[in-house]
């Protein structure tokens, strides 16, 4: 079992602490111009001296045993006062000796590679070329599929708090609160006010309303798919070869990746504090309930508070979901404590491009970000692969583009 150690420290704030403290909270809010609302005073005072004693842990285990994972801080509030708080501040984390003693070469899994058949490059080819959707510009009110831009002035306490200029999105109906379903029966230039979940107000302008209609592409027309390169019908085939063979790796990559954290998993069973596992649960929780329209988000609240059964359910599911990124985040950095795979801006930012134009790839939440994390993710699969079935490597190393 690979196993945590934790660094604890207990808070006793108050009286002298406490003063000292809100006071440099307000000398920091003078000098940024910041607004502090006077009950809110302690938590930031709180929290202010709760990140330099976090500081100070995370230096010391930096400095005890370097190289070592770091997981998320916890405050657990013991006693809460008026002027006068006690908590016990920790954080768990793992050695790096511990992590370089992960058995990840008696975990190997065995999962198939293929690339696609010749025969259904060439389907999906002529069904895209019968049936292409190309985008045109329209002078309706938006309808739901349409792809619309429209700029965004987001305020919070009547105060401008960020602009966004040509935000694009592909316009879906949903259940909850979305810009979505504000949008659908709007015009060009119009001005749409609403209030979100997060308490911010918005206001959306229109800007361009592109309405999908199928075509035939043909080389007289294929200039209007706008795809970089694209030029005729051969240089469309090739794309489409192409993109679609590296989703295809793309996609092994992925489920290879997930069936190989498992194995690690079981092999070697990984101790994960159950304070961090509560924590990202109720993160998790969170994050769902912040994406519901209130209605929806305080029916969810209720089966909570009532502990129904669908709530055990979505409880289960956040804490699954948590043990996972935990699983995750350790094997990577077992792999990472023996190779020096690393993502560098320039190649996310060039995976971002080529993604950008692909086919084959239809990834709406997709930024430089998360690339750059599926680009890890990749490189880890890959050193696994390695070190299991080096010919298998090599195949699938030459089809993705990518060495370790």
């Amino acid at each position: 079992m690979v196993n945590f150690k934790t660094k604890k420290i207990f808070i006793d704030f108050q009286d002298e602490l406490l003063n000292k403290e809100k006071n440099e909270a307000l000398m920091t809010a003078i000098a940024t111009n910041q607004k502090i609302r006077m009950e809110d005073i302690n938590k930031i005072a709180l929290n202010g001296y709760v990140k330099k004693q976090t500081d100070t842990l995370i230096k010391e285990i930096n400095t005890e045993s370097p190289k070592s994972l770091i997981l998320q801080p916890i405050l657990n509030i013991i006693e809460e006062k008026e002027n006068a708080i006690k908590a016990e501040l920790s954080i768990s984390y793992y050695l790096f000796s511990d992590l370089n003693k992960v058995d990840l070469e008696n975990s190997k899994i065995e999962l198939e590679y293929q690339q696609p058949p010749v025969e259904y490059l060439d389907e999906i080819y002529n069904n895209m070329v019968n049936n292409y959707t190309l985008l045109k510009e329209s002078k309706e009110a938006i309808k739901q599929d349409d792809f619309i831009t429209f700029d965004a002035d987001i305020y919070f306490a009547d105060q401008l708090v960020k602009q966004e200029k040509n935000i694009e999105i592909e316009v879906k109906q949903t259940n909850d609160f979305s810009i979505n379903n504000l949008v659908i029966g709007k015009n060009k230039n119009e001005l749409i006010e609403t209030n979100a979940p997060d308490g911010t107000f918005w206001k959306i302008t229109i800007n361009k309303i592109l309405r999908p209609t199928v075509t035939k592409l043909t080389n007289e027309n294929i200039s209007e798919i706008r795809l970089s390169g694209v030029n005729s019908l051969e240089d469309f085939k090739n794309k489409i070869y192409y993109d679609t063979r590296k989703e295809n790796v793309q996609l092994y990559l992925l489920k290879f990746y997930e069936n190989a954290i498992n194995s690690i998993t079981n092999k070697n069973e990984f101790n994960i504090p159950e304070e961090n596992i509560n924590y990202n649960t109720n993160l998790n929780i969170d994050n769902y309930l912040m994406q519901l329209m209130p209605e929806h988000r305080q029916s969810i609240l209720e089966e909570f508070k009532n502990k129904t059964q669908n709530a055990k359910n979505m409880l289960e599911t956040a804490r699954m979901q948590a043990i996972s990124s935990f699983n995750i985040s350790i094997t990577e950095n077992a792999i990472l404590t023996r190779t020096k795979i690393e993502v560098t801006d320039e190649e996310a930012q060039d995976k971002f491009n080529k993604l950008k134009e692909s086919i084959a790839s239809n990834n709406p939440n997709m930024s430089i970000e998360n690339v750059k994390r599926m680009l890890k993710h990749q490189k880890c699969a890959l050193y696994l692969i390695k070190i299991w079935d080096k010919e298998l490597y090599e195949k699938v190393s030459k089809d993705i583009e990518l060495d370790v």
